[in-house]
């Protein structure tokens, strides 16, 4: 296992749903679970588009992973998120690793 810290993360999963209001995918988005260092990005789109061009620029939403709507872009709050939940992972590794070390004879 490698327990570097990660330089450089990336998105690693998108999940696509499709909702009839933005009341509705709050609700949803609270009532789901994500990492802390996760959020939402939600598109507002029109289903069944006669104009192919009206969909290029949707409009945007973002929540964090608790569901509160965010006043800016979530990378650089998600990556801080991912940052301190990776040192908790490396500690409780090395914590683990020493704990057994000084079990075994």
């Amino acid at each position: 296992m490698n327990e570097a810290p990660c330089k450089h993360p990336r998105i690693d999963e998108m999940v696509f749903h499709v909702a009839g209001s933005l009341r509705t995918v709050q609700s949803y988005v609270r009532k789901s679970w994500t990492s802390p260092h996760g959020w939402w990005k939600v598109e507002q789109r029109l289903v069944d588009e006669t104009d192919h061009d009206a969909d290029d620029r949707p409009v945007t939403h973002y929540f964090n992973y608790r569901g509160t709507p965010c006043k800016n872009l979530p990378h650089a709050s998600a990556r801080r998120a991912f940052d301190k939940w990776q040192e908790q992972v490396v500690a409780e590794i090395q914590a683990a690793k020493d704990k057994y070390s000084q079990e075994t004879p």
